[in-house]
């Protein structure tokens, strides 16, 4: 009997902290999933189970091809040195001419991750070189899906907590809760719009299914924001009371930056209907927390 080909997709990006969260939650349920899973290598990185090849598009060593390509590769530096720039402008520009390549090539589905700061307000924009990149890369995918006729998915990201420690505040500020190191902070009236690692994860697993098999819907943009938009000093306060601790936070030690978000701004975008964040940032610190003391107790 002959066996039904699953739809195979591609992962970009699956050593980062959303792209690994998303691979390991594929990969625990592969025996039940109606698609196959699969690495995707960047440029001058470790050989996965596809490639971007010399000639610029993803396959594999047997010539296989993606039908869908999760695009979570990404490279970030707050003010790069030019051979940083180089890093970022291949992590993101260069990947996503071989996505381009590949839709063109294969007529294979996208799905891809934005940052809410290609969203600011206009006056201003540009947020970033890097916002500058991400809207750049963009328009080079959405371009060549549109132009194919095939679908291509957006998610607008704001800011997350959980998995991999990255040196974000959040993680920081677990730090100083459960070893006293005293975190330099400003004044902390800047906000954060936070979403767990796993509930990201939820609506690309969603995507994913949709697009591996069924025909989409070309392309759209959803936005991935939360409920819990709320300023540093609260989310201070709010992770002091979950956790029974105190951090040490020395406020106004060092300036704000010379862009802040004070205010969360509108991206026009709203979430896939089916998407509600489950996890709140409180019970996730208490949840953490007590965790740690059953750990000191042992």
């Amino acid at each position: 009997m002959t066996s039904i080909r699953k739809p195979v997709v591609g992962l970009l990006g699956s050593t980062g902290n959303l792209g690994s969260t998303l691979f390991h939650e594929i990969d625990q349920h592969r025996k039940n999933s109606s698609f196959v899973l699969k690495r995707i290598g960047r440029p001058e990185k470790i050989s996965r189970d596809f490639n971007i090849t010399p000639e610029g598009f993803i396959t594999s060593s047997e010539g296989e091809f993606p039908d869908v390509i999760v695009n979570l590769s990404n490279s970030y530096f707050p003010n790069p040195r030019p051979e940083q720039l180089r890093e970022m402008e291949t992590a993101i520009l260069g990947v996503a001419n071989a996505i381009s390549s590949s839709i063109k090539k294969t007529g294979c589905s996208v799905i891809s991750a934005s940052t809410y700061f290609q969203y600011c307000p206009t006056e201003q924009q540009p947020w970033s070189h890097y916002s500058e990149l991400k809207n750049t890369a963009k328009e080079i995918i959405k371009t060549a899906a549109e132009s194919c006729g095939t679908n291509f998915t957006d998610f607008v990201l704001f800011d997350n907590y959980g998995g991999l420690p990255r040196n974000k505040f959040v993680d920081f500020l677990e730090r100083s809760l459960l070893d006293g190191v005293q975190l330099e902070c400003t004044e902390g009236a800047q906000v954060l719009n936070l979403t767990h690692v796993n509930d990201l994860v939820a609506a690309f697993v969603s995507a994913v299914d949709e697009l591996a098999n069924t025909q989409g819907k070309g392309s759209q943009t959803y936005e991935l924001k939360s409920q819990f938009t709320v300023s540093l000093r609260q989310l201070v306060d709010i992770a002091e009371r979950a956790s029974g601790r105190r951090a040490s936070i020395n406020w106004g030690a060092i300036p704000y930056r010379e862009k802040e978000v004070f205010e969360l701004w509108e991206t026009g975008f709203k979430p896939p209907s089916a998407w509600r964040p489950t996890i709140e940032f409180e019970a996730y610190i208490e949840r953490k927390f007590t965790e740690e003391v059953k750990m000191d107790i042992k």
